[in-house]
């Protein structure tokens, strides 16, 4: 199962998601991740919580949706977000699950 997630949506940055993200792939075996963020920030955290790169693809953005976001123009307005690309992604069938 290919999983694609959002690693940019949290409060305390995308270091907790990415430490979620790994702890799933050692949890479970037959997985796959696609993690959408900036992709420095991603292999920092990869680094760190020492995850098998070997399943895990990294799409990088550049644009973060905020809280002030209007919610109709986020598709428009920041359509390079994480959240967007991710979404996406699993329109066009690059992934299982969001």
């Amino acid at each position: 199962m290919k999983i694609i997630a959002d690693v940019m949506g949290s409060d305390k940055g995308c270091r907790e998601l990415v430490k979620g993200a790994c702890d799933a792939l050692r949890e479970y075996e037959n997985i796959e991740l696609v993690l959408v963020g900036d992709s420095d920030e991603i292999e920092k955290a990869i680094a760190e919580f020492g995850a098998a790169k070997s399943k895990i693809e990294i799409v990088h953005t550049t644009d973060v949706i905020t809280m002030c976001d209007d919610p109709l123009s986020v598709n428009r307005a920041k359509a390079g977000s994480s959240m967007s690309t991710g979404l996406r992604m699993l329109a066009e069938g690059k992934g299982d699950a969001f």
